[in-house]
């Protein structure tokens, strides 16, 4: 006599597969914990503060004239104020419309 795993034709082979443990109102707790906890978890990845607005502040203090279309004074301030290097400061001095 073949087994069903041999390929016998119409045969269904059963799985013992682990299912998760119901509660009595039919709820799925370990399922539901680890939702919670993975959503904990992405809420405390985000350690950064913006802090919105500070950035222009910093080189008007610093140049009393201070225009951000000049690529010279943008690149100054960005290097002095946010501690970018020359490449980084003249693309982000780019991408906001210096030239």
């Amino acid at each position: 006599m073949r087994s069903p795993a041999m390929g016998m034709p119409g045969a269904r082979l059963r799985c013992n597969v682990a299912r998760e443990p119901r509660s009595s109102d039919g709820r799925y707790p370990m399922r539901q914990l680890a939702v919670i906890l993975f959503a904990l978890l992405t809420a405390a990845c985000n350690q950064e503060q913006d802090v919105t607005g500070s950035t222009p502040l910093c080189p008007m203090r610093s140049y009393g004239s201070y225009n951000p279309r000049d690529m010279n004074q943008c690149v100054a301030a960005c290097k002095s104020c946010d501690h970018g290097n020359t490449v980084t400061c003249t693309t982000a001095c780019t991408l906001h419309g210096a030239r």
